[in-house]
């Protein structure tokens, strides 16, 4: 068997597979600036709304048959972190990227002082990225750990400190 008849399998190396990971994670780094509201709300619109049009990319690859794939740090496999894009990977980045910005559009409608003095449009931001990652990682280990200590935040909206212990409890014990 020739290696251009495994190439479907073995998959395409491209940047793009990280790109709705590190689009929201780059926002949320951003966010957590001191801005106005008006400006972290339109930062954040823009930020998911990139999210979304990296998603119909990858599912527009994968779409055709191809698997994308990216060795983060340029590790193979057994000691780096590799993401992979396939049709379902592809599929749920979509759905998430959708009810993403959804979700901001949403906060940003709606004006709530307490939440966003505590950096709700960042956290919603790693919000995305976790999710994100859950999808597109290579591994099946990471969707159990890193869903697990990023929907933390989302239940500890009383001070900074809580959201940040609760994620590292929930990173901790699994």
């Amino acid at each position: 068997m020739s290696l251009s008849a495994l190439a479907p399998v073995l998959g395409t190396d491209t940047g793009w597979t990280a790109a709705p990971i590190i689009i929201p994670l780059g926002t949320a780094l951003l966010l957590l600036l001191p801005l106005r509201r008006t400006l972290q709300a339109g930062l954040s619109i823009v930020g998911t709304v990139l999210m979304l049009l990296a998603s119909v990319y990858l599912l527009i690859q994968a779409g055709h048959g191809q698997i994308l794939t990216t060795n983060m740090g340029g590790w193979p496999a057994p000691f780096g972190i590799t993401m992979v894009a396939d049709r379902l990977g592809a599929w749920m980045s979509l759905l998430t990227s959708i009810s993403a910005v959804l979700s901001v559009l949403y906060a940003a409608a709606m004006p709530d002082r307490v939440r966003e003095r505590h950096h709700l449009f960042a956290l919603m931001q790693f919000l995305f990225a976790g999710v994100q990652i859950s999808f597109l990682t290579g591994t099946s280990l990471t969707c159990s750990w890193l869903s697990r200590s990023c929907w933390s935040p989302v239940t500890h909206w009383r001070c900074w400190a809580a959201p940040v212990s609760s994620c590292v409890r929930a990173f901790a014990t699994s």
